[in-house]
């Protein structure tokens, strides 16, 4: 009890923790973008090939003196130039998501857990039954679970 239990606590967490959790986020998050990399590109480039179709369109209508009232070829044009724009940006933005790097982790609490023995043989008592242990060691891990549970409820 005279350590810093804080500072141990961490490196153990740096240590053991941190790498499995980190690399658990990458798989998870490396299928996210994966699957989202697909869709942008997919519906993006659909786009963008419907855009300059509709821009040469749009400068043969042009060239042969029927112009579009609604929209012409340069609008169309540069509709396909922001949407290809579009597309190099999202992409380069779902590339930096993949850069994972953990921060050092953040103690928000602890817990000291002593067995009902030891303190029982400190203040020079027998030890309890086993079957009152064992309905206690349940009831105490209810009561635990429940608060565990709020707490992580209250942090979102």
């Amino acid at each position: 009890m005279q350590e810093d239990l804080e500072a141990k606590a961490k490196s153990y967490a740096i240590a053991h923790l941190v790498p499995q959790h980190l690399q658990e986020l990458k798989q998870r998050k490396e299928e996210l973008i994966a699957k989202t990399m697909t869709a942008v590109k997919d519906r993006l480039t659909k786009e963008i090939n419907y855009w300059d179709h509709r821009a040469e369109e749009l400068k043969m209508q042009e060239e042969a003196g029927k112009p579009n009232a609604k929209i012409n070829s340069g609008k169309a044009r540069q509709r396909a130039d922001d949407l290809q724009a579009r597309l190099m940006q999202r992409l380069e933005e779902l590339e930096q998501e993949r850069r994972l790097s953990p921060l050092p982790p953040i103690v928000v609490g602890g817990a000291l857990v002593v067995s009902v023995g030891l303190l029982q043989r400190m203040r020079g008592r027998q030890q309890a039954t086993t079957a009152m242990f064992a309905r206690e060691t349940e009831r105490i891990e209810q009561v635990a679970m429940a608060a565990v549970m709020e707490v992580e409820r209250n942090l979102g």
